[in-house]
């Protein structure tokens, strides 16, 4: 949802299904509280989102009148294993991370992979995870 215009979506998935219901997911992947320190600072260094301010999606959406909540599920941890690569890999997807607005995107690998190093170690070449998965359904409002 990060990579919409929420304004312009919302009315216009209301016109075309209108009695329509949307399901919002949001997985959680970075739940190490020592990754988490390690990371925030190249976050800090080179995300173009210099205004970010890190909010509730489901709760901003509805108050904003675009999206009116009726459930929530949320899956227990589940273990992942990626390798040093997909790590870095799984950044690009945050919007404050998009490679084509990134100053330097192979410097942001490279602090992220340097981090990732210095805090987690390997087994079989792969790191041990966790990731929670949320799904949130409802309707979406025109706002």
């Amino acid at each position: 949802m990060h990579w919409f215009d929420w304004e312009t979506l919302f009315p216009r998935l209301v016109e075309l299904v209108p009695d329509g219901m949307l399901a919002l997911v949001h997985r959680e992947w970075l739940r190490d509280e020592q990754l988490w320190a390690s990371l925030n600072p190249v976050y800090d260094r080179h995300s173009w989102n210099e205004e970010f301010e890190p909010h509730d999606l489901v709760a901003e959406l509805e108050r904003r009148s675009l999206f009116a909540e009726s459930g929530r599920s949320e899956s227990e941890p589940v273990p992942w294993r990626p390798t040093l690569e997909e790590l870095v890999a799984v950044h690009f997807s945050a919007s404050g991370f998009a490679p084509s607005k990134l100053a330097d995107r192979e410097r942001f690998a490279a602090e992220v992979r340097a981090a990732v190093e210095s805090t987690l170690e390997p087994r079989d070449d792969r790191y041990d995870l966790d990731v929670v998965a949320t799904v949130t359904w409802g309707r979406p409002g025109a706002g």
